[in-house]
Formats: structure tokens, C-alpha cells, sequence
């Protein structure tokens, strides 16, 4: 049990997702539980798809910093005109734009994973498992704080010691909240309290 299992257990989760990013983490949530067949699966093989694409893209990706970073080569005593930099320049952009729009595919799909664990963790009632490779994966679920009307919370940290503060960063803001609420303690006006999950992989030690 977790430091503050009874105080979350009545509490709403967070999913920290606009209702439209939403929308695609559900898709893809959908497409993760699709059913499979066996040849497929058998196909699907990710631990060695993934090893192989990690091992190929960091030499794809190495190799083209190095032709970027040389791109401006010219003989001693010659510089590179300031054409050939911008050159340069726009197809780093373009190694830019691809790494975003991958980091985009990753993150939506590991935002739809962390829901559906937080789902079957508790739908299991676990909140550690200890992998057969040795990892661990656990999830960490705390009260997260979400302000709602500005200006009663900003009167309310007037009375209670942060007047000093011209802003309340969301660190200090959300860890008073945690110690008011195991205090027993209402939380401020204007606030609204969900439990948010965090997942916490660490790997076996080699």
C-alpha cells in the first residue's frame, strides 16, 4: 500500500490528455487490444523488431550527423560559403521535423500504454510487478492538484503564507496539498484534487 493509497482511492483519475489527444489515445488503445491471430503474433515478434530498429537507427542516424557535420568541408584555406551552411542548416531541419514527428508517434503510444497498465493494475489489485527478465514496473499514484478558479486559490494562498510569493510554483503548490490532505486538512477554494498515475520501470542490475 501507497503513502497515499487511502486518500486516492476515492479520487478521479487524471489522464493529463486534451479531449482531442484523448481521442487517439483511445484509438490506438483500441488497436493495442485488437484481437490477433498466432501467425500474426508470431510475425509481430517486437523484441527483436525493436532491437533491430533501435541498432539500424542509431548507425542510419549516426552516419547522417557525420555527412552533416562535414557538409561544409573545403581545402585549407578556403571557407564555406554562407549558402552552403543554410543548406546544411535546412536539412538538419529536416532530421529536426522527422525526430518530432516520431517522438509524436512514441509518446501517444506509450501515453495509451501507461492508461491501459493503470487500468489492469488495478483491475488485478497490484501495484509492483517484477518482470521475467528481471525489471520491475510499478506505478506510483498520488493526489494531483488542479486549480479551477484562479482567483479564490490566489485569496486563499494570500491567508495561509505564500503572499510573499508574486506565483506559487506547481511543485510547492501541489506538495502542500499532499500534506494538507494527510493532515486531514480541506483542500483550498478554487481546487480540485485527482489521483495521478506515474509508472516507474527500473531495470534488473546487470
Amino acid at each position: 500500500m501507497g503513502k497515499y493509497s487511502k486518500i486516492t482511492a476515492g479520487l478521479k483519475r487524471w489522464l493529463d490528455t486534451e479531449p482531442a489527444y484523448q481521442e487517439k489515445v483511445d484509438a490506438t488503445k483500441r488497436e493495442i487490444l485488437a484481437p490477433i491471430s498466432k501467425a500474426d503474433a508470431d510475425w509481430l515478434d517486437y523484441d527483436t523488431k525493436v532491437d533491430s530498429f533501435i541498432a539500424r537507427t542509431r548507425t542510419d542516424l549516426d552516419d547522417a550527423l557525420f555527412s552533416l557535420t562535414r557538409g561544409v568541408a573545403c581545402q585549407e584555406g578556403q571557407y564555406p560559403h554562407a549558402s552552403a551552411y543554410a543548406t546544411v542548416y535546412g536539412r538538419l531541419k529536416d532530421v529536426e521535423n522527422f525526430i518530432k514527428e516520431c517522438e509524436s508517434k512514441f509518446n501517444l503510444l506509450k501515453t495509451s500504454y501507461v492508461q491501459l497498465m493503470d487500468e489492469a493494475y488495478e483491475r488485478e489489485d497490484v501495484t509492483n510487478l517484477k518482470l521475467a527478465d528481471g525489471d520491475s514496473c510499478r506505478l506510483e499514484i498520488s493526489p494531483k492538484l488542479v486549480i479551477r478558479d484562479q482567483e479564490k486559490y490566489r485569496e486563499w494562498c494570500k491567508k495561509n503564507g505564500f503572499e510573499k510569493q508574486m506565483s506559487i510554483p506547481y511543485q510547492t503548490a501541489n506538495a502542500d496539498l499532499k500534506e494538507r490532505l494527510i493532515n486531514g486538512e480541506d483542500i483550498p477554494p478554487g481546487c480540485e484534487v485527482f489521483s495521478a498515475v506515474k509508472v516507474v520501470y527500473t531495470p534488473a542490475k546487470e
